[in-house]
């Protein structure tokens, strides 16, 4: 079986003065790892007995008649190991006397079922659904051989928006491609706009179904009183998500008021109990960030870290104080959006409760006001210090971050103006391509932490605080078979045309990435294979919640 090592196995290696690390085929060692055995001058070797050390193989596709291969390639062209799919002519065999096959079976490689950890198991799936686990051999009218890649559930992405500057058709249709690459099978999108939602969930439905690739949980952000008059239509309808914003975006979306968020709140526990609405609150104190971008009007604006400053820390910090106290008070299951600062962790650790969700993005994750990506990079809130960074990864160790979303906002480089500098780029990028590719590289390989604790976080949690679990963010017996199959020794260079976004650039262009999708499975159907997609066909549906 494939290991992570990490600094804490190399530790006795070098404490007995070893100066050789025997490596099995598929083992990974972190960066922390890999820079101890340098600085130590320890070599990786091959394991010289690879008979002890070779996985358990599954029987070979190649025996079916018929079998057809398709082969993951690395980026130099070579070939990864034992990827394929097999094809079962069945008729071929008139004595066959075995049960009917599975339509697909997903055989010999690492499961990570949230609650459950690592299972060495055979997926198999049929009408759409996961039919079973089993370490039995079994007979799929498709067979996937995965040896050496992990399989996990379908990445839910809690947090996009999409039709901000082209019609919503359009992104419907690109930017729920580019998510399927990238190995995310269902999205929840924020809508936001005056006056009824319900001509807009009429419409929705019909959209999803036509247009979208995933599956959609839709969130609505209430911002005037007929919109909170019809919140028990809403959730008459399956939509119990909403949202509110203590700070707005200049031209999108305006700030609402204590008295007003508390008002939604109370409003939202009269649902209970024939609903459970959930509500997603936007923590920035807007006095102190219209204050902070008054004072810096004059002054030069040109890096991350000089934007970071026109939203500063402590509006978040305040912020979530409020939430989770209105929350507490009101009853009201609340769901903090985009959490990127330390000073909103360090508040999280003393207030945070059972009624409270939290979620940060990849990219808060995975950059800070240290990179290089300039403009394209400007968001609210902004990307932070590399303190807060590292005081995000410790809230996901210490369990007060629940979920990893993106908060996907689509641009073109043009749309964005980043040729203009800093001060007149517009806030917003494109992520779902690279989401969980940037999250596994750097929380496996540069933050240490296992795939079994990251993996809850873009699956079973998003679906749990939304409710759609078990149906979504599993992989056990029941669910929905969306599925991704990931590889963690996978390198590719970021390349923005080949994410199937509307966007020309992306935050990671020209870096290199590890551990990407392999193949991405949508209700039993393979939809893309090693960066391509390869079934356009596949429609969503609107998840009622």
């Amino acid at each position: 079986m494939s290991r992570i090592l990490t600094s804490r196995d190399i530790l006795p290696l070098i404490r007995d003065g070893q100066t050789e690390l025997e490596l099995r085929e598929g083992d990974n060692l972190t960066d922390l790892a890999r820079e101890m055995l340098r600085d130590r001058g320890v070599r990786a070797v091959p394991a010289r007995n690879p008979e002890v050390y070779a996985p358990d193989q599954p029987t070979a596709p190649g025996s079916l008649s018929n079998a057809t291969r398709q082969s993951a390639t690395q980026p130099d062209g070579q070939e990864t190991r034992n990827v394929f799919v097999a094809q079962a002519a069945l008729a071929s065999n008139p004595k066959n006397t075995e049960p009917d096959p599975y339509d697909l079976v997903i055989t010999g490689g690492i499961c990570v079922v949230p609650e459950m950890g690592r299972i060495k198991a055979n997926v198999c799936i049929r009408d759409g659904k996961i039919a079973a686990l089993t370490t039995d051999r079994v007979r799929g009218k498709q067979e996937i051989d995965a040896t050496g890649l992990y399989v996990l559930p379908g990445v839910i992405d809690p947090h996009t928006h999409l039709g901000l500057f082209v019609p919503f058709e359009q992104e419907l249709e690109s930017e729920t491609r580019s998510a399927v690459l990238g190995g995310v099978t269902t999205i929840g999108t924020y809508f936001n706009q005056t006056g009824s939602y319900l001509p807009l969930i009429d419409r929705l439905e019909h959209q999803v179904n036509t247009i979208s690739r995933v599956d959609m949980i839709p969130h609505l952000a209430i911002r005037e009183d007929t919109q909170v008059s019809e919140l028990a239509a809403y959730s008459q309808r399956g939509m119990n998500s909403f949202k509110v914003y203590m700070c707005g975006v200049p031209g999108l979306y305006p700030h609402q008021e204590d008295g007003f968020i508390i008002r939604v709140m109370e409003r939202m526990a009269k649902l209970l109990p024939t609903a459970d609405p959930i509500l997603s609150v936007h923590c920035e104190n807007t006095s102190i960030c219209d204050f902070a971008t008054e004072d810096m009007k004059d002054l030069r604006l040109e890096t991350l870290s000089d934007w970071n400053l026109s939203h500063p820390n402590l509006a978040e910090g305040e912020a979530v104080i409020r939430a989770a106290y209105f929350s507490q008070k009101t009853g009201a299951r609340t769901y903090i959006v985009h959490s990127s600062t330390k000073e909103a962790m360090e508040a999280l650790h003393r207030i945070k409760h059972a009624k409270l969700s939290v979620e940060t993005t990849s990219p808060y994750l995975c950059l800070d006001t240290d990179s290089d990506i300039g403009a394209y990079g400007k968001m609210l809130p902004p990307i932070r210090e590399p303190e807060s960074r590292d005081a995000l990864w410790q809230g996901i160790r210490d369990g007060i971050i629940d979920t990893i979303g993106t908060d996907n906002t689509v641009m073109t480089a043009e749309e964005k103006r980043v040729s203009e500098g800093m001060r007149k780029a517009g806030a917003g990028y494109p992520t779902l391509g690279t989401h969980l590719a940037s999250v596994l590289n750097e929380g496996i390989f540069r933050r240490e932490i296992s795939i079994e604790k990251l993996v809850p976080l873009i699956t079973m949690n998003p679906a749990k605080i939304f409710h759609v679990y078990p149906r979504k963010g599993t992989i056990m017996p029941g669910s929905d078979a969306d599925i991704v199959l990931v590889n963690l020794d996978i390198q590719r260079t970021v390349n923005p045309s080949e994410l199937l976004s509307r966007s020309d650039f992306s935050l990671f262009q020209g870096k290199t990435l590890r551990a990407w999708p392999m193949a991405t499975i949508k209700g039993g159907r393979i939809l893309a294979w090693n960066g391509k997609l390869v079934d356009d066909t596949r429609r969503g549906n609107v998840l009622k919640h």
